[in-house]
């Protein structure tokens, strides 16, 4: 499990906000099918065997926070 913060100008929040959630363009599988895709809160991919990953803006920093749970550490990097 990974969890993480990334500070980000406003530059980058509107590059991510157009290529995640209105382009809808996705990070890469890292190998790994994905089954779900949901945009209710940020942004969650869940893969094949439960694994998931979540992004999403923090309301009150200019932080992107990052969840991630894979089976390994290197994969949630």
């Amino acid at each position: 499990m990974l969890e993480f913060a990334y500070p980000h100008t406003d530059a980058q929040r509107a590059f991510i906000q157009k290529t995640l959630f209105e382009e809808k363009r996705l990070p890469k599988s890292l190998g790994l099918k994905v089954e779900n895709v949901s945009y209710d809160d940020g942004l969650k991919i869940t893969y094949e065997n439960g694994y998931w990953g979540v992004l999403r803006f923090s309301g009150n920093e200019n932080v992107i926070r990052l969840f991630a749970e894979m089976p390994t550490h290197e994969m949630a990097e």
